[in-house]
């Protein structure tokens, strides 16, 4: 079901978008993939409108698919405008084409092979950290609720974080179920790399070049790992590299409708991720450079960041009338000095050293070198793999009228890598929206070597050799995650046995989150003490350490965490909610040891909240379900055992 869903859902996005694109590039300035492209994207902003002014009111199957069919109706004008036709002309031609030039073949091969490696595996049950915390539990809790809520008692400030990617999730948790949510995000990733495609091509590279770039950005590693996941930065790369590209027409062929359509995408950016804010920045600079060399009239270059701000209002005036922060919990500090800061220790990060290095002129300088050479000792792992992107994005020099064309996107991944690298929590992954670019840039350099090699025997030994050397790399991290994910996506593997063999930092919780949900009955409560909240929990049901009446500390008070209840208000608040089960951790893992294999230890449950009383009580007790991470009691027997203690206490 979720293979078709996606192709429907995606068909319907390009449908809905195409219109627009048209009415905006009125002098059919773009190529036929670059409208494609562009159109699937408006699409999904499209069905974040949509999914948000439905949500507020109700959010269920019913409404969802509802919005599908009309989603639909409003497509039809555009499906029918699309030349398909000449689309099928173009594949016959290409295919022809690959028959008789074996590299070109070749690299087609490579691309769909690990293109569609990487979106099936989204069919796989979840199991990435953020995810199970709040990519996906918090969608599923609107989609349980019925509503678009706020899990106040979960605490974790995502709850209001930008929802373009997250409504991707709501429409098919709501519909068809995470495979489906898994895959619409992996969709945005095969985008991701045909924008590196379509940038070669643009910037006058041909066809084998382009390809080369998109093979480039699918299999660096962050890429394949995300794209069966709903994390959110290859999300914003898509977005990122069509703003790349289409301002880049714009630079050329100014026009109103250009500007605007290159604003809303970098809006679009910034409502699939904060990081967005970002990515405008790194176009101020040459979006000024333009305006003062006359190439854009004030209007033009006044039209782009006032697409943007339009395109976030929907987003901003929710949670201004939550929080009274329009960019919350961004910048809290200034919209609400009073109240729970959220980032204060990834602003301890960014103000010090954080996951890498310092942050002086020569940390700048060496962190390509160090994110790839070095990247477990000065960062978040090794994101990226194989250093292709370093090797190669470089020899650009080499050809010094190809570098000339490729400044101005390239001025635009160094003003994000400044920016990362003075503003950002100092993680690797969060570079990802560059990097559609760097591949594309990449794929040139490598091809100008080449190119370069060819009259010499040695040189060009030694460079195909490197790029086997390379390749192989890169292949084990593409091998691995397919090892991992393909058997249970395509049914080989159960998701029990799944997330018994594929660690997950803190666990999955997937057979004690199942075991609640399995024999909780509808209107009953749980109690929660895990973290992550697991997505395979129930949302809805969960109290989440805080009970209701105090669950909205956060949005009102400046402390890290409210006052506890007394053990005879606790038990009070247990029978008043009726809790059926307590889930809480048991135990964890780590690798740091000379095998690097999995070592379990016990977890200090006391020091969790309530853990000084619920600890003893669970001491007296058997669990009734018993995880690799988390236990799962009885609730009724564990308030006996509070009421035990309770008297204990007032002998």
């Amino acid at each position: 079901m979720a293979i078709p869903f996606v192709f429907i859902v995606a068909v319907l996005f390009i449908g809905l978008g195409w219109p627009v694109v048209c009415s905006l590039d009125r002098t059919k300035s773009f190529n036929l993939g670059e409208r494609l492209a562009i159109a699937f994207l408006v699409g999904c902003f499209v069905n974040y409108l949509a999914v948000f002014a439905l949500g507020l009111w109700r959010l269920d199957s019913l409404i969802m698919w509802g919005l599908i069919v009309f989603m639909g109706v409003l497509a039809v004008p555009g499906l029918r405008q699309i030349p398909w036709q000449i689309i099928s002309k173009h594949l016959a031609i290409e295919i022809e084409k690959s028959r008789n030039d074996l590299s070109l073949g070749f690299l087609w091969l490579s691309v769909l092979a690990i293109g569609l490696s990487s979106l099936i595996q989204g069919m796989a049950p979840p199991n990435d950290y953020d995810s199970l915390m709040y990519h996906l539990s918090q969608p599923q809790y609107d989609v349980e609720m019925g509503r678009l809520s706020i899990p106040w008692d979960r605490a974790l400030g995502t709850e209001l974080f930008p929802a373009l990617a997250g409504n991707l999730s709501r429409l098919a948790l709501a519909t068809v179920g995470p495979g489906a949510a898994q895959m619409l995000h992996g969709l945005l990733g095969i985008v991701g790399g045909i924008g590196s495609a379509l940038l070669v091509l643009r910037l006058g590279g041909n066809c084998k070049t382009a390809i080369l770039a998109a093979l480039f950005f699918l299999a660096t590693r962050v890429v394949i790992w995300e794209m069966a996941t709903v994390e959110t930065d290859v999300s914003l790369a898509a977005y990122t590299i069509f703003a790349t590209v289409v301002y880049l027409v714009l630079r050329n062929q100014p026009s109103l409708g250009l500007a605007i359509l290159t604003g809303l995408l970098i809006g679009c950016g910034i409502l699939t991720k904060y990081h967005g804010f970002v990515v405008a920045a790194a176009f101020a600079p040459l979006t000024l450079f333009d305006f003062l060399r006359r190439r854009l009239a004030f209007g033009i270059a006044f039209a782009l960041p006032m697409s943007s701000l339009i395109a976030l209002v929907p987003h901003m005036a929710r949670n201004f009338a939550i929080t009274e922060n329009p960019v919350y919990p961004l910048f809290n500090r200034i919209f609400n000095p009073d109240t729970h800061n959220f980032f204060v220790a990834a602003a301890e990060r960014v103000e010090g050293v954080g996951y890498g290095t310092g942050r002086s002129l020569t940390d700048l300088l060496m962190t390509p070198w160090n994110m790839f050479i070095h990247p477990m000792q000065l960062f978040d792992g090794m994101i990226f793999g194989a250093p292709y992107l370093l090797a190669f994005v470089p020899l650009l020099i080499l050809d010094l009228g190809t570098l000339k064309k490729w400044l101005p996107a390239l001025s635009i991944a160094l003003g994000y890598f400044i920016g990362w690298f003075y503003l950002i929590d100092f993680q690797v992954r969060f570079l990802t929206p560059i990097v559609p670019i760097l591949a594309a840039a990449a794929a040139v350099g490598f091809v100008i070597l080449w190119e370069k090699t060819q009259p010499f025997f040695l040189l060009k030994t030694a460079f195909a050799g490197l790029a086997i050397l390379l390749t192989v790399n890169q292949l084990l991290f593409v091998g691995v995650y397919s090892i991992i994910r393909l058997p249970v996506a395509v049914g080989l593997m159960g998701p029990a046995d799944y997330h018994l063999k594929t660690p997950t930092m803190n666990g999955a919780m997937y057979g004690t989150c199942t075991y609640i949900r399995d024999h909780l009955k509808t209107g009953e409560r749980y109690f929660s003490s895990i973290q992550p909240h697991s997505y395979y929990c129930p949302q809805a049901a969960a109290i989440n350490n805080i009970f209701p009446e105090r669950a909205r500390w956060w949005i009102k008070e400046n402390q890290s965490r409210p006052q506890e209840l007394s053990l005879q208000e606790f038990i009070k608040q247990t029978e008043r909610y009726a809790i059926q089960f307590f889930i809480a951790p048991a135990r964890s893992y780590n690798r740091r040891n000379e095998t690097a294999r999995m070592i379990f230890t016990d977890t200090n449950t006391s020091t969790y909240r309530y853990g000084r009383f619920l600890v003893p009580a669970f001491e007296q007790l058997e669990p009734l379900m018993v995880g690799p991470y988390t236990n799962v009691y009885s609730g009724p027997d564990v308030i006996a055992q509070l009421k035990k203690q309770l008297a204990e206490q007032n002998k």
